[in-house]
């Protein structure tokens, strides 16, 4: 290393110094700054590094705390579709429950019905059985002969209940006798 040296400043003492009339000479020093010159230079350097780790820091917290946000944000968003989506199966359920039941009532209500019906039915042919027969012992009349239950085998009384039957069967089917 080459030694250094410091100027000095005072009175005029040399030759130069004197050709300058007198006046000491201005000198210019540039102090060029080193690292390794200096207390403060670790120092400043630790901020600088610590400041840099800091800053990292800060950048990493902001950086999780908007995942953590998004991510929160997407779970509710998960949470909210997945019970809109069982709000809406247990709505369909209730309603496919409720239409099974409804499908079931009109069913008995329709077995009811028809059973109601057919009993209508027999009962307006057991009541219309009933009048004709009605119909049958007030217009058959059996003659004297007939009467006899020892002549209601023979011919002639077969035949005059063959003859009323048909007469009655037409004057029943053209209403003269209801």
């Amino acid at each position: 290393m080459q030694e250094r040296r410091e100027p000095v400043f005072g009175q005029a003492n040399s030759a130069i110094d004197q050709e300058a009339g007198g006046r000491p000479r201005e000198v210019h020093v540039h102090v060029h700054h080193r690292w390794d010159q200096g207390p403060g230079w670790a120092r400043s350097t630790v901020l600088w590094i610590g400041g840099l780790l800091l800053a990292a820091l800060l950048v990493f917290a902001a950086v999780r705390w908007y995942q953590m946000k998004v991510l929160e944000s997407a779970m509710n968003q998960v949470t909210k579709a997945t019970a809109t989506v069982s709000e809406q199966a247990r709505r369909a359920a209730a309603e496919a429950q409720a239409r099974a039941a409804r499908a079931e009532a009109d069913r008995a209500a329709a077995k009811r019905q028809a059973a109601e019906a057919e009993a209508a039915r027999v009962a307006a042919i057991n009541a219309e059985a009933a009048r004709r027969d009605a119909a049958w012992q007030k217009f058959y009349v059996r003659s004297g002969l007939c009467r006899n239950p020892d002549n209601r085998t023979t011919m002639e009384c077969a035949n005059e209940h063959a003859r009323a039957k048909k007469e009655f069967d037409r004057r029943w089917a053209a209403g003269e006798l209801r």
